[in-house]
């Protein structure tokens, strides 16, 4: 029962206090719970996350019922038909240690009882074909559910959240400055081929960064889709790069690869967490001619000092790429933040655009599967700059074979004379 209290404890810090699940698991075990419980109560905690709206919708229905007793509920329902880490009679226990009434207790035990004997989460009251039910079936809000059928159709909003139930790869290429690639696999066995040319990815549980073939400099790691987003910019390292971001990123991976180590760079970076994680990024291929700032998109006006060839874009967004592998971002991120995302994407877009020179491109990315931050913000973008036109852009989708989510669109600034 002590995991479950933990676990607990840690559920309502995430779904009532909007503590991030990270945070809150190493807020729990500090100082006191050793890997191995630590892995138990991430497990129990991330379990009850990931079945949360349909479990939260079915306990509801105890009339009753206060939020703390639902979270009590949701944990341990989920884990006496899924994670099966505590045993089910310490699991009533700790569930009645939790709901002081007694007709809750006895009604939300009959409930989960009804769901070993067979009985579906989801109630056959709700169409398999639709969106209620789709919602509940991959746990993602309805109302994101409904933006994707409007925005992509209804074939491609099921493609993707059939998908982001699946397991998530991370793709790498081999660093041929440290090792030959027919190498690679000899020497780091928990690598395997991908079904892209060039791309391997990690056969085991091991976080890629935590490899040795990350650690030793052996592997550059990014999305596929950032390696074709340099391609169509063919940025020019001798004329100059600048990018403004506000999110980690693998950027400079890719172009370390693509420009060789010595490529030149003013980088802005709009969020402490995005400047600490880049410039670890700098520091694990070398790039001494990469220079770092920390600031907003108002800031690239003092930290450029002249037009650059490629100017990179890379701002904040609903980042829905993290319904697939974070399993509190559905409670985390708030529909009405999107006005203010939208905004500062424009922003981003605004600001650096006068730092691109005659025949430059204007490259504008974001992890996110939505219209309106995607082609939407770059049609407003180009009806208010004539002197931009639209090269290429493309939205990837989880469902396809570079496994990724993410939205580039390219752009050139054309001659005033042509």
């Amino acid at each position: 029962m002590e995991y479950l209290i933990t676990a607990f404890n840690v559920l309502s810090k995430v779904i009532e206090k909007k503590a991030t699940f990270s945070f809150a698991i190493h807020d729990a075990c500090k100082n006191k719970i050793n890997g191995d419980k630590r892995r138990i109560i991430t497990a129990l905690v991330g379990c009850a996350l990931r079945h949360y709206l349909i479990l939260n919708n079915n306990f509801s229905t105890i009339e009753g019922i206060t939020d703390k007793d639902k979270n009590a509920c949701v944990l341990a329902c989920s884990n006496i038909l899924f994670t099966k880490k505590v045993e089910i009679d310490d699991t009533y226990n700790f569930l009645k240690n939790i709901i002081k009434n007694d007709d809750i207790y006895n009604k939300a035990v009959v409930l989960i009882e009804s769901y070993l004997n067979g009985e579906p989460l989801i109630p056959s009251t709700y169409d398999p074909n639709g969106l209620e039910y789709l919602s509940f079936r991959y746990n993602t809000p309805l109302w994101i559910v409904k933006m994707w059928r409007k925005h992509y159709g209804y074939k491609i909003m099921r493609n993707i959240l059939i998908a982001n139930a699946k397991h998530f790869n991370n793709y790498a290429s081999v660093n041929t400055e440290y090792i030959e690639e027919d190498r690679f696999l000899i020497e780091n066995a928990n690598f395997e081929k991908s079904q892209l040319d060039g791309y391997y990815i990690v056969n085991d549980k091991t976080p890629i960064k935590r490899t040795n073939a990350y650690l030793k400099k052996h592997i550059y790691v990014y999305p596929v889709g950032l390696s074709e987003m340099i391609d169509d910019s063919d940025a020019d390292y001798f004329r100059g790069i600048g990018a403004y971001t506000s999110t980690p990123n693998s950027l400079l991976s890719v172009l370390s690869k693509k420009l060789s180590s010595y490529f030149e760079m003013d980088y802005i970076i709009g969020k402490q967490q995005a400047y600490f994680e880049i410039k670890q990024e700098k520091n694990q291929y070398n790039l001494k001619n990469v220079h770092i700032y920390e600031g907003g998109p108002e800031s690239i006006i003092t930290c450029i000092s002249k037009k650059v060839h490629t100017m990179f874009v890379m701002p904040d967004s609903s980042k829905f790429f993290l319904l697939r592998n974070t399993p509190d971002y559905f409670i985390q991120f708030e529909q009405n933040s999107l006005d203010e995302l939208l905004e500062n994407e424009m922003k981003a877009l605004e600001e650096s655009c006068d730092f691109v020179e005659d025949d430059g491109y204007l490259v504008y990315q974001v992890a996110t599967i939505s219209e309106k931050e995607t082609h939407g913000t770059i049609e407003k973008f180009l009806n208010k700059h004539s002197e931009f036109v639209l090269v290429k852009e493309r939205q990837y989708f989880p469902f396809e074979k570079e496994d990724s989510t993410m939205y580039y669109a390219v752009m050139k600034k054309v001659k005033k004379n042509d």
